[in-house]
């Protein structure tokens, strides 16, 4: 269905066929050599209540008044947290790969 709506987009160039599919086969590899993770947990009773669900709806109560008054602040606020959940995401994905590949070589 892709290639019936947008046609144009469809890259011809092979180097653009071949960034996608390495983009593609890096998280299935990482999958394959990373092991299963057997630990669980049983949590009693419950995580979150009432009590904490009421501090959540006053903070962000709060910040949402203060966003929308101070209109200027916010935007730079949401730029800055946008550019550093760039730097973010590829952080953790080196992090994940290096985490991978050592659990794959270390000795047994």
């Amino acid at each position: 269905m892709f290639f019936l709506l947008l046609p144009e987009r469809i890259p011809k160039e092979p180097i653009a066929w071949f960034s996608i599919l390495v983009w593609y086969i890096i998280p299935i590899l990482l999958l394959k050599i990373s092991k299963p993770n057997k630990q669980t947990r049983k949590i009693s009773g419950e995580v979150y209540g009432m009590k904490d669900f009421v501090k959540f709806m006053l903070v962000m109560s709060v910040f949402v008044i203060g966003v929308c008054s101070v209109r200027d602040v916010s935007y730079t606020i949401v730029t800055v947290l946008l550019v550093s959940t760039i730097g973010l995401g590829v952080g953790l994905f080196l992090y994940n790969v290096v985490k991978a590949i050592r659990g794959r070589i270390k000795p047994k």
